[in-house]
C-alpha cells in the first residue's frame, strides 16, 4: 500500500537472515523515498482503505493505518468530550437559571400569599370593629328608647295626677259658711283625721264583740271532701277547659294535687291556693298557649283570686284520648272528685 511497504519486507527478511549491516544500508536507502510521501497523503490513503474495510491490506498495513489515524481520532474524541462538557455546563447553567427563576417565582408567590393573608386579617379585624360599633350603637339606641319610654310614662303619670287634682278641685264641695265656726281656725284635715280614727276604733271594737275573730286555717283537700268539685268541663276543638271550684268557707292548698284525663296529668304548683268561693280554669289544647300571655306577675300565680286561669298543655287531652271524664286527685293519689 505505502512506498515503504516492500523495502520494509525486505528489511525483515534480511534481518531474519542475520545480515544486520545490509539491513541498515537498505533502510537508509529507502528513508528518502518514505519522507517524500506526506503525512496528509498517508492519512488520506488510510481513510480510503478504512471506507473499504481495509480490504486487501496486510496486518502490518492495518497497524500502520491505525497508528496514523489514532492521533486525529484522539483529537476528535477530545473535541467531542470538550463539546459534551460544554453542553453539560450549559445545561447545568440553564438548570440553575431555571431553578433560580422557580425559586424567585415561589418566593414572589409566597410573599403575595402573605400580603393577601395580611390584607384579609386586616379586613376581618375591621369587620369585627364595625360589628362591635354597630352593637354598641344598638345598645345605646335601646337605652335611649328605655329612657324615652320611662320619660313618657312619667309624663303620663304626671298628666294623670294633674288631671285628677283638677277634677278633685272641680268636684270638691266647699265648706258651708254655717258650719265653718265649728272648725274655728283649724283646717278640715286636722278635724277629720281624729274623727276617722275614732270611727275606726269603734268598728274594731264592734267586730271584736259581735263577730268571731278567729282565722280560718288553710286546709288540704282529701278524698271524700265534697266542697272541692270539678264544676264544669268544656270540650271544644283547640280549647279544652276544666273548672275546679271551692265551695267551702276555707282556702284550699292544692300542693301535691293533680288533675288527670286518661294518661294526661296536670300537677298543681306547690303552694297554689284555691281561695274560698273561687274557681280556677285548667286550659288544654292548641289555643291554650294564649293563657301564657296573660299579664300575671310571678307572685300572683299561686292564688285563684289573682290568677284563675292555668295552662296545662298544647295537646288535646279529651279529643286526643277519647276520654270525657276528668279526675281530681290528692297528694296520696286518692280521688277527690270526678267530673260529671
Amino acid at each position: 500500500l505505502l512506498p515503504s511497504t516492500k523495502p520494509l519486507r525486505t528489511c525483515l527478511v534480511l534481518e531474519m537472515a542475520g545480515s544486520r549491516s545490509m539491513l541498515i544500508i537498505i533502510a537508509l536507502f529507502f528513508s528518502a523515498s518514505v519522507s517524500a510521501v506526506t503525512e496528509a497523503e498517508k492519512i488520506a490513503i488510510c481513510n480510503k482503505a478504512m471506507l473499504h474495510d481495509f480490504e486487501g491490506m496486510s496486518q502490518e498495513d492495518m497497524m500502520e493505518c491505525a497508528e496514523l489515524l489514532e492521533e486525529p481520532l484522539k483529537h476528535l474524541e477530545e473535541e467531542q468530550k470538550a463539546q459534551e462538557l460544554a453542553e453539560r455546563a450549559a445545561a447545568a447553567q440553564r438548570k440553575a437559571e431555571e431553578e433560580a427563576r422557580q425559586a424567585a417565582a415561589a418566593a414572589a408567590a409566597k410573599k403575595k400569599r402573605e400580603e393577601e393573608a395580611a390584607i384579609a386579617l386586616q379586613k376581618s379585624k375591621q369587620r369585627e370593629q364595625q360589628a362591635m360599633a354597630i352593637r354598641n350603637l344598638e345598645m345605646e339606641k335601646e337605652s335611649c328608647a328605655e329612657q324615652l319610654s320611662s320619660a313618657l310614662v312619667s309624663a303620663n303619670s304626671l298628666a294623670r295626677c294633674e288631671g285628677e287634682l283638677a277634677n278633685y278641685v272641680e268636684n270638691s264641695v266647699p265648706v258651708s259658711p254655717a258650719i265653718r265656726p265649728l272648725f274655728g281656725s283649724r283646717s278640715l284635715e286636722v278635724v277629720v283625721a281624729p274623727i276617722l280614727t275614732v270611727f275606726c276604733i269603734l268598728f274594731w271594737m264592734l267586730g271584736c264583740c259581735i263577730g268571731s275573730s278567729r282565722v280560718t286555717p288553710m286546709m288540704n283537700p282529701a278524698a271524700g271532701v265534697s266542697g272541692v268539685t270539678i264544676s264544669d268541663v268544656v270540650i271544644n276543638p283547640g280549647n279544652e277547659v276544666c273548672t275546679i271550684k271551692n265551695r267551702t268557707f276555707s282556702d284550699v292548698d292544692l300542693t301535691g294535687c293533680s288533675l288527670r284525663v286518661a294518661d294526661h296529668v296536670y300537677h298543681f304548683d306547690d303552694g297554689y291556693n284555691l281561695a274560698k268561693s273561687t274557681s280556677v280554669e285548667i286550659h288544654a289544647g292548641p289555643e291554650a298557649k294564649e293563657i301564657k300571655k296573660l299579664p300575671f306577675a310571678d307572685h300572683e300565680k299561686f292564688d285563684s283570686r289573682r290568677c284563675n286561669k292555668l295552662f296545662w298543655t298544647s295537646a288535646s287531652v279529651f279529643l286526643g284520648s277519647g276520654e270525657t271524664t276528668a279526675t281530681l286527685m290528692d297528694s296520696n293519689e286518692h280521688t277527690i272528685c270526678r267530673s260529671k
